[in-house]
């Protein structure tokens, strides 16, 4: 019988904060920061974001997800919102919203990012997501090892991604809940059939681990993909920004991240190289084109950061 040696160097005081000035953390909020993610693998900051930043990625976030929404009509394509019974999705935020972008290519999360990282990031993919009231919860514990399936199918990758997780309305019920310093769940999770959930009996105990995060709007949360985790079920509809990041060298192959050159502002510049992530990607494998094909990439191809 495998047996997974989870470490106990999680502390769960290190894990929330509130910063002193929106946008930005001052030096003792980095340390923090930074330690929580060493140490439990998540942190969780609140009131990073002004009530404006707050109020506009909310805008945005549900205009974007409601059914028929479709943001690529000018382009002579389909870049629309997906629905499900659980939830409405939009996959390419960076294009329709400049709020979420300029939180995206914040400075101070960006290094926060590349820091634990020990590499220069890459957006893995983005969305823009609401979710309906559950009973149980839409995934059990699971940690995130696969990528984009039209281009990878069901394989998965060892690499290293921290997710971003922005509540854009107050979350009551349904948060994020994550199980402190249990990346070492990753090794065994990569060798199990593919069609196999993580084993319950392979969860650690949930005393002094689990935490779940019901926050206010604008809360951020900062974790690693890799140590467990579960969407609890909400009672209310829940709206957030989702943003994986992986390091440069991320082995999958991955899409474009379509952003809007207009929504990249003078003090995100620096950090604009995080959209430059495309993989041995075609662009007609994923997006739906109308018609005038040709003319179609030419377009899409302005909205794709290129340094």
């Amino acid at each position: 019988m495998n047996i997974i040696k989870y470490t106990n160097d999680h502390n769960m005081e290190l894990m929330t904060l509130k910063v002193e000035h929106a946008g930005k953390f001052n030096d003792d909020e980095t340390v923090q920061i930074n330690q929580s993610l060493k140490r439990n693998g998540i942190v969780v900051v609140k009131e990073f974001l002004t009530a404006d930043q707050l109020e506009s990625i909310a805008q945005d976030g549900l205009k974007c997800v409601h059914p028929g929404f479709d943001a690529g009509k000018s382009l002579g394509a389909i870049i629309s919102s997906r629905t499900s019974p659980s939830t409405n999705e939009f996959s390419h935020p960076f294009l329709v919203s400049k709020a979420a972008t300029d939180v995206a290519l914040n400075p101070a999360i960006i290094d926060i990012i590349e820091r634990y990282l020990e590499n220069s990031a890459i957006v893995h993919h983005a969305i823009f997501q609401q979710s309906f009231p559950l009973e149980k919860a839409a995934v059990d514990w699971h940690v995130d090892t696969g990528s984009n399936k039209a281009l990878n199918g069901l394989q998965r990758f060892p690499d290293r991604r921290l997710r971003m997780i922005v509540y854009l309305n107050e979350v009551k019920t349904g948060g994020l809940s994550y199980l402190l310093d249990t990346r070492a769940a990753t090794n065994h999770f990569l060798n199990l059939p593919i069609d196999q959930q993580f084993p319950e009996d392979m969860i650690p105990s949930f005393e002094g681990r689990k935490v779940t995060i019901n926050e206010s709007a604008g809360t951020i949360i900062l974790f690693d993909a890799h140590g467990l985790h579960r969407p609890e079920p909400p009672a209310d509809t829940r709206l957030v920004l989702n943003v994986w990041f992986a390091r440069t060298d991320f082995s999958a192959d991955l899409p474009p991240v379509l952003v809007d050159m207009a929504n990249i502002s003078k003090s995100g510049e620096q950090k604009s190289y995080i959209f430059k992530n495309s993989k041995n990607y075609d662009i007609k494998i994923e997006l739906k084109v109308l018609e005038k094909n040709e003319t179609f990439i030419s377009k899409v191809k302005r909205y794709i950061k290129k340094t």
